[in-house]
């Protein structure tokens, strides 16, 4: 028996119906380059004339462009049009780990800085030179609305006619795939409570109940799928493993449960370490304030004895 039939008979998965017709996508590689020096420019300039920026910062912006890159014109943006199992990834990833990494950095003030000096005084301008889109723009950024878009904009993706059409239209799941990036930064933008702050930050509870109800519709999706036994979405491709059931749509499923869940998790739980931080540095009350005999009194005794 020859070395290539013993390799074929313990081969485990199969990939089947790609049709490989990829190719790098340069304008859009520009832009994220583009952007990276934008920001490279505004962190240079914030390192010079303020003191001790935070180093994690740039790491944590580009790590996030280089995994939109990633998505966006490397194979697995071709394997999302021939996989779902690889639709669901790219998915993901542009509303969970990538708006993330991108948001906590708080990239807004440093490409501001970025800008030429001319720009960046009309936009420290911009709230007193037209206050009244200033207003509509605060009454559109709401918490409630930032949420609305996501959940509008992550569900119709899993539309079974929209959805083909964005498998059989390039053009139109590249938009699709654009509107959710947006939407998933504003959504994170709240979550994360980073610049620029057109509203009252909420309280750590709300922030992480704000998280949480972000998780609901990646969740609910991804159990949908997990126990749904017909093939919604049609696509060239295929993956089968070698003695089990799974289909390309079970896989989806499971990345869409487990990643999806362990990125709002490990939020919820850096939201929650912030809260603490900040509490354990909060100023002690001193011992001659908390410790008089009116305070030390039961509740209600105070007025009994008066």
């Amino acid at each position: 028996m020859s070395i290539g039939n013993c390799l074929l008979k313990l081969r485990v998965m199969e990939v089947n119906g790609i049709i490989w017709t990829w190719q790098w996508r340069w304008l859009f590689t520009a832009v994220i380059l583009f952007i990276a020096l934008w920001y490279g420019r505004g962190w240079d300039y914030g390192r010079r004339h303020h003191p001790k920026p935070s180093s994690r910062q740039p790491g944590l912006f580009y790590t996030g462009l280089a995994l939109l890159l990633l998505i966006a014109a490397s194979p697995l943006s071709f394997l999302g049009a021939q996989l779902f199992a690889m639709r669901v990834l790219q998915r993901i990833l542009i509303v969970a780990l990538i708006p993330a990494l991108i948001m906590i950095s708080d990239p807004l003030p440093t490409l501001a800085t970025g800008l030429p000096k001319h720009y960046r005084t009309t936009l420290s301008q911009l709230p007193e030179a037209h206050p009244q889109f200033w207003a509509v723009l605060h009454q559109l950024t709401r918490p409630a609305m930032a949420w609305f878009l996501f959940l509008i904009i992550f569900w119709l993706g899993y539309d079974p006619q929209f959805h083909q059409l964005t498998i059989r239209y390039e053009w139109l799941h590249g938009l699709g795939m654009a509107l959710l990036f947006l939407t998933a930064c504003f959504y994170w933008w709240h979550i994360l409570a980073v610049s620029p702050r057109l509203h009252e930050p909420m309280t750590p509870v709300m922030r992480i109940g704000y998280t949480l109800v972000g998780a609901l519709p990646v969740k609910l999706v991804g159990l949908i799928l997990l126990f749904t036994t017909a093939t919604i979405y049609i696509y060239p491709g295929s993956i089968q493993f070698k003695g089990l059931t799974l289909t390309d749509q079970n896989i989806g499923a499971m990345i869409h449960w487990s990643l999806g869940g362990i990125v709002f998790t490990w939020i919820g739980f850096y939201l929650i370490r912030q809260w603490l931080d900040s509490e354990e540095q909060k100023p002690t009350m001193s011992h001659s304030v908390w410790s008089t005999e009116e305070n030390m009194l039961a509740p209600g005794l105070n007025d009994q004895s008066r």
